[in-house]
């Protein structure tokens, strides 16, 4: 199954779900690995693949006899696993001594990547009621969505004690130039001129004040983040 989620008449997010059954010999993968996803949609593939690798298996499972197939063709169309390591999501309820299994797997393409919009794949502690699968979440945010949105630049400046002098001289010369001469004035136009004297000093002598950097590093930088991104 393919599903389009749009927005605005453009795909946001394409999401194939597979189930691979297995036959006696061999695979019925071959359509999918026949098939070339379009590297600038944001594209997530979702499924039971019913296939070991080394790659997201269990240590000491028996690779799939295409499994190599399979990967090769991942790493073609740019797709990351998003699975947890070492995290079951297949049980088999009929025997205690058989071992869980990783059977169910999450891939998303660089696109989706980059766009940020991906949270990370959930899975169920154990198999949902009425299945010896557990479930697997994967959380997408629309692109207006606040999670996404960076958080409003604070306002105000940043009163560092070693401008304390400068600002103290900046207000002084302006309270002091700026007078009014009529002392009968109202009020309210007193308290606005005491304000604005206060901002032209603080901006004069003060920085404005700032987010924190990212993982409280000041060289941290927009590639920096970038560059995470993609790891």
């Amino acid at each position: 199954m393919v599903l389009d989620i749009m927005a605005e008449d453009q795909v946001v997010l394409r999401v194939y779900n597979i189930y691979h059954k297995v036959p006696e010999r061999g695979h019925r993968l071959h359509a999918l690995l026949t098939h070339n996803l379009d590297n600038l949609t944001p594209t997530a593939v979702l499924g039971d693949f019913n296939t070991h690798s080394p790659r997201w298996s269990l240590p000491g499972q028996t690779p799939s006899s295409w499994a190599c197939d399979f990967t090769d063709w991942l790493n073609a169309q740019g797709l990351t696993c998003l699975n947890p390591r070492d995290t079951p999501t297949w049980y088999d309820p009929s025997s205690r001594n058989a071992a869980p299994t990783i059977l169910d797997l999450a891939f998303v393409n660089e696109a989706a990547i980059f766009s940020g919009q991906i949270g990370d794949l959930q899975v169920s502690n154990g198999p949902i009621p009425l299945s010896d699968h557990a479930s697997l979440t994967l959380t997408f945010y629309p692109i207006t969505s606040l999670h996404l949105l960076p958080p409003p630049a604070p306002a105000g400046y940043n009163a560092d004690p070693k401008f304390k002098d400068d600002w103290k001289k900046t207000f002084k010369h302006l309270i002091t130039i700026h007078q009014p001469a009529d002392h009968d004035q109202d009020l309210n136009i007193l308290i606005n001129n005491f304000d604005t004297h206060i901002q032209a000093a603080c901006k004069a002598t003060l920085k404005p004040r700032r987010n924190p950097h990212p993982k409280g590093a000041r060289w941290w930088t927009d590639e920096c983040t970038r560059l995470h991104t993609a790891a």
